[in-house]
This record gives C-alpha cells, structure tokens and sequence, in this order.
C-alpha cells in the first residue's frame, strides 16, 4: 500500500488549464506571478503542492485550497485564495514608554493595504529592537485582527516599577540602620527609578550614575525584586533592615505587565575632616632661604546637613623674603550645593572665595626667539620698581593708560600730585638707533627711578651704593612675574537639553603684581606698566554666560562663553570677553581580520551597538581616533596685559614654551591628532600637528609684551609622542618641533585644549 501511495505522488497528471479565485484582480495576478504551472503539461502531485507553497509565500493570503476537477482533457484546477483583511489601524496596548514614532516607522506603508504577515513580523521585530537598544526587558504577547473592522491590537507587556527604596550599608555589605544623606535628596536623582514609570536598564543606569556623579558615596547599585504575584501584586508593608522607603507604589497594577520593586543600595564616603602638610620649594632649597617654605591646612566637608552639599575651606601659609618680616597667606573658600532645593530644573549654585598667586611667565617670560642684543633683560627686573608698602606711603604713580601711553613716575615722599623734578631723570642719550629697547626708547624705559636698561647693567657693574638709585637685584626670584589674586564668585548651572548645560557667572576679582619675592611691581624689565590702571591693582566686577555641549558618546564638545565687565567704578576694568572651543573625535574600529571582525559583529546585540557596549574579541586593539580641535577668543575694551591670551606650549601650540608664540587680544588655535594603538597594553603612539595665531592683535595690548620679547605672533608645531592610559587621565609624553627649526619635549596629563 505505501509503494501504491508513492506511485501515487510520482505520477504525472495533464493540466488542461488552471485558475486562480476568491481574491481581487490584483491579488490573482500576483498570485500568478510567483506560480510555476503552465496549461497542457504534466505534473505530479508535489509540484502542485509547490504552488500553494509559493503563493503562502507572499504573506497576503490567509487560506490557500486547490481544487482539481477531472475532465477529459485533463486535470482542471481551481486554486481559491481568501486574502487577509485590509489594516485600518493598528492598536498597541500594555505600553507605556513606546513612542509613537517607533510605531510610525515599523508599520509604515501598511496602512489601508492587505495584511501582509511578512512585514508585519518584520514590524514586530523593529518593536522588539527597539526596546532591546533600550534595555527594557519588554514582552510582545501577541497580535489580534479583526476581520470586520480591520483592526490590528498589538499586546506587549512592559514591566513596571513599584516600591523604591534606598538602603545604606557599609564598606563590608553590612545594612546601616541610618545614614549621613538624607534619603529625600537621593531620591530627587532617581528620575526614572519612580513608582509606575517603566522599567529600563539604560534608564536606572543614568540614575545610579546621577547620584555617584552629586552625592558622596564609594559605591552606588540597584536591586530589581519582582514582586509576588502570590500576593496579587500586595504592596510589602515591611522593609527590609536598614531600608527606608522612597517612594511608595498607588498606581502599578499586575495585569499583563510585571511589577518591580527597588531597592538602591548606598555605601557613603567618610564626611570629611582636616588635612595638612607642608614643605619647601626646589627654589627656596636652591636661594638657601626661608621664603620656600610653605605648609597649608584644609577642611573638607562633603555633606553639609546631609544635603551632599561640600564645603571646602584652605590655607596655605607662606614666610615672606628675608627682607620682611611676617606671612602671606592664601585662602581658599568654596560652598556648592550640586542641586538647589526645590528647584524643579536640577539648578546647581557654587560660591567661591580665594586668593592665589599665579605665574605670569606665559606673558612675561622670557622668549625663545629673543633679539640676540637683549639677552639677558628679564634678569633685569629692576627691583627699583618694586614696592614697598613700608617705604612708599603716599606716593604718586601717575600713569596714563587711556590712550595706552605711559607718562611720567614718580615714586617719593612727596604730596599727591606733586612731581620732585630734583629726582626726574630725562634721557642724555642721543643716539636715535640705540635708544630703542624691545620697541621702547630709552625714555619709556627710564621708569621707577629713572634707569634705563643701559644704565642698570653699568649699575651691576659698578660698586657704589645709592639708596635712591635703582639697585637691581640678581635674584631670579626678584625677576620673576606673579600676579595675585583675590577672587569672589557665584555660579548657577544647569542643563537645558539633552547634551546641553549653561552657567551663568557672577564674580569680583583684584589682581595685583608681585615679583618673586612678594614684593609689589609696577613694570616689567622694558619699563612697561604691568596693570590697566597704572596703580597696584586692576578690579573687575563681571558677569559670564558660558553654554557647553557635550554628544552622549563624548566625541563631539562644544563650548560657548560670553563675559562682560561692568565698571561700577570708573578706575574698575570695562571689557567684553568672548571665548569659543570645539572638539571632534572620529574613531576607527580596528579588527583582526575580515573573519574575525564577521563572527563578532553577529554575537553583537543592537544594545550593543547602541550603548556603545563591545565584547571582549570584537577588536583586536583600541580603535584608532582622529581628532580635531579648535579654539579662539577676542578681548573688546580695557585689557591688562597679563589677562590677554597666551599662544604656544602643551596646551596650545606645541614645539613652543609656555606662552612663546604670542600674547594676544584676539586669537585663533587649531590642532589635529591621531592616537593609533601600538599594540601594547594601555599605551598608544599620536602624530599631532598645531597652529595658532594672534591675529596681528599683540600690539594693541598695553605695553606690547609680545613684540617687546620677541615672540612671533603666529606659528605651528607637528611631532610625535606615547599616550598611556591612567586612573588619572591619559599620561602624555611628546616631542614636537615648530616652524623655527626648534625642538622641544612636552609632558602631561591629559590635555585641557
């Protein structure tokens, strides 16, 4: 009998003809496009079966029966079709967090059409895409359509969250009845940890990053519990010990979706406490004396009032120069408070007060192309044009920086406004040529004192003493250029969209300069005044917007500022300041081998490649990363020289000192770098090219210390060098060489471009 059957199926029949009905004109002919059969030839029975197979194919027809009637020509068959209905909506219940568009795309151009199962599975398969990129551990139960109406009721179950609750334990994993932070202000970072919202991996990740990022803890993690469906979906009245309850669940119901509870554990740093050390500096161990010790004390606070705001408070002490007695000390007051209370728009507030002497060297040291006829000027700082708070009470400095020129000084005992012509000294020399000094003449140059630079350097040599002559001094601490600082300042931040953060800024600042040994300065070796104001100090009272983007994966940066000084007082700064820095990274994946890099990216998710998430073996090495940056900024009103822009070093120019290509008011700054890996652990090779320019803006700053030393306004620097990956950023060891031929090693950490 079954050798009868297969007999049976491998007989061949005539088909006299054949038909195709049930359906639209349409649908048959597309039926018959993918049909094989042709009228007036045999064919077995399983090749007609093939049929049926080829026109299920197509995903339009829900029932497909061939009828065969016998005549004597042949076999006549009659295949009716019955169509899927035609899709008047689609309906997506049990979800919360799809959007619509996600919708939108998957079932696009499906609309008012036949029900074609093949894309709407397709569709499905979007749907479920999507929430595996979104790490939401969803669940599509099924799809209904009704015939009649041609509705399409999609059911997908999304899991909710329900009870939240934070517990802090210690460093060992031991519950903590209580902790520092008060549990409301950890709560107010979970913004996707909320009763009823949906569960999203990616989500509760942001959050627990939220609260490391502003509270201060060692360790933050989270404890998804489902919760019984024994008990119906019962709230627990109880916590465990040392939970306290966040948030409490009136709203998740357990029908078609699960319900969480969390519990987010905290283990908190220490609160803080005091700090201090002390020691000397390579420079006081090298002069012999006491003025490079130095000890500081610091207190720390990181939770005042269990608020996670920090407080930190400093004092650094330092003996002034053998010369007087006493200390200078500097202090360092910082209050920030990482989210406002009650504000809606997560706004942060940082108060700042501190003093702090900073080198000036960018500006005012020395350069590497100095004129071969003025070496040695920045050794002659003249200490003449210090002063001494103890001996120069109630002298005038009468200094005209309006018009940028700079008059006539007097530094005596004598009245306010009175001018000792017995010690004015006027210029003896004249010869024209010689009488320029690093684009001063010899009359500028004779300030404080009235020696100029020729005069000092037949002063050195000479060994008499007067004590109204100006004496310099050949300390290399007496030459050098500070700038202290008192600074008192506000701030507000906060983020405005996604990637987006702006800071608006409000701050007082009094800067004065000192030499090496703390004295109070007036002018640099070229007798040019080191303030706008022409007396001790430069205030100003501004205000800055500073608006900063940064892309999820961390490739592209951008950073926007504007700061306008407001003279409150006529002798006080007036000046706008405009800054601007962009930053673009293009990374290159480095596989293997074609082999290898195809096997792996198929045990890839699309999470993976979402989040950015690599398995171990997907790259043989890092990627290789090519970035460009640039920067600039512009200076419109008064600007004291040592608040101008420095051009050149690691992180500017490189192949140039600190500072050494130009002191600008406006300025633009480019640089490119590849970072290949070298196929060692952790460590990378660069090849780096830089440029910069001050825009032939250097001589329109008071003084012109760039022109004066030398510098020459616009260069660039290309070299090589290792990156090696740390805890503390990238260590940087480079070598580079500028367009004058010279060399010069870098070393850092980081770069802050």
């Amino acid at each position: 009998q079954q050798q009868q059957q297969q007999q049976q199926i491998a007989r061949r029949f005539l088909i006299s003809s054949y038909d195709v009905t049930g359906v639209s004109n349409d649908l048959i002919a597309l039926a018959k496009s993918v049909m094989t059969i042709k009228p007036n030839y045999s064919y077995t029975a399983s090749e007609v079966q093939e049929q049926v197979t080829l026109i299920n194919q197509l995903g339009v027809f829900k029932k497909i029966e061939p009828l065969v009637t016998e005549t004597r020509d042949g076999m006549v068959i009659d295949f009716q079709l019955e169509s899927h209905p035609e899709i008047r909506s689609i309906v997506v219940t049990g979800c919360d967090y799809l959007p619509n568009t996600v919708l939108t795309s998957a079932f696009k151009g499906q609309m008012n059409k036949v029900l074609n199962m093949h894309k709407f599975h397709s569709g499905m398969r979007k749907i479920r895409d999507w929430y595996n990129v979104n790490a939401i551990p969803s669940n599509i139960i099924g799809a209904d359509v009704d015939t009649d109406t041609g509705v399409v009721e999609l059911r997908i179950s999304e899991p909710k969250i329900g009870n939240v609750n934070v517990r802090f334990m210690d460093a060992a994993g031991n519950p903590q009845k209580k902790g520092t932070t008060k549990p409301s202000i950890i709560a107010r970072y979970l913004s996707n940890v909320k009763p009823g919202k949906v569960y999203s991996v990616k989500g509760v990740q942001d959050d627990l990053r939220a609260v490391y990022a502003n509270c201060p803890v060692e360790d933050v993690s989270s404890q998804p519990i489902p919760r019984n469906a024994a008990a119906g979906g019962q709230q627990q009245q109880q916590n465990a010990e040392g939970e306290n309850l966040l948030s409490r669940d009136t709203t998740a119901k357990v029908q078609d979706s699960m319900v969480m509870d969390f519990t987010v554990n905290i283990v908190e740093k220490s609160p803080g406490g005091f700090s201090a050390g002390g020691g000397m500096s390579a420079k006081g161990l090298t002069e012999g004396n006491f003025g490079g010790l130095l000890a500081n004390v610091n207190y720390v606070q990181r939770n005042l009032f269990g608020k996670c705001q920090k407080l930190n408070l400093g004092l650094d002490v330092v003996p002034k120069s053998n010369s007087k007695k006493g200390i200078d000390a500097d202090i360092k007051l910082s209050l920030s408070d990482p989210w406002i209370e009650g504000d809606k728009r997560r706004t942060a507030r940082t108060f700042n007060l501190n003093t702090a002497a900073v080198s000036a060297s960018q500006i005012y040291g020395a350069s590497q192309f100095q004129d071969e006829n003025d070496e040695g000027a920045e050794d002659r700082l003249s200490s003449a044009l210090s002063i001494d708070a103890n001996s120069t009470k109630g002298d005038f400095i009468n200094i005209n920086t309006k018009n940028g020129d700079i008059g006539s000084t007097n530094i005596n005992n004598s009245k306010v406004g009175e001018i000792d012509e017995s010690k004015t000294v006027t210029s003896s020399s004249s010869n024209s040529e010689g009488e320029k000094t690093g684009g001063f003449s010899k009359s500028l140059a004779k300030l404080g004192g009235g020696k100029s630079r020729d005069d000092v350097v037949a002063k050195e040599d000479s060994t008499s003493n007067n004590e109204n002559s100006a004496v310099p001094s050949n300390n290399k601490s007496s030459n050098e250029v500070r700038v202290r600082k008192l600074i008192s300042s506000i701030d507000y931040s906060r983020p405005l969209a996604n990637g987006w953060n702006g800071t608006f800024i409000a701050s007082w600042c009094r800067s004065s300069l000192w030499d090496g040994q703390r004295n109070s300065i007036l002018h640099d070796a070229y007798g040019a005044p080191l303030t706008f104001s022409g007396s001790g100090c430069d205030v100003a009272a501004t205000s800055q917007l500073r608006v900063v983007y940064s892309a999820p994966d961390g490739d592209t940066q951008l950073m926007l500022s504007a700061e306008q000084a407001v003279p409150l007082r006529s002798d006080w700064l007036n000046f706008t300041r405009l800054f601007a820095r962009a930053q673009r990274t293009f990374q290159f994946p480095i596989f293997s081998s074609a082999k290898s890099r195809e096997q792996n990216l198929s045990t890839m998710t699309n999470a993976d490649r979402e989040t950015g998430k690599i398995k171990r073996g997907v790259f043989a090495t890092t990627p290789i990363k090519l970035t460009f940056a640039s920067k600039g900024g512009n200076v419109i009103g008064d600007l004291p020289p040592h608040e101008a822009f420095p051009i050149g070093g690691t992180n500017s120019v490189r192949g140039y000192n600190e500072g050494a290509v130009g002191t600008a008011r406006k300025f633009v700054v480019g640089s490119a770098e590849l970072v290949v890996p070298t196929g060692i652990e952790h460590v990378s090779a660069s090849l780096f090219f830089d440029c910069g320019s001050d825009l032939n803006s250097g001589s329109s700053i008071l003084g012109d210390p760039a022109g004066t030393r030398g510098k020459p306004g616009s260069g660039f620097g290309y070299g090589a060098g290792f990156q090696l990956a740390s805890p503390f950023g990238p260590l940087r060891l480079e070598y580079a060489k500028n367009n004058h031929g010279i060399t010069r090693a870098h070393f850092g950490i980081g770069r802050s471009f």
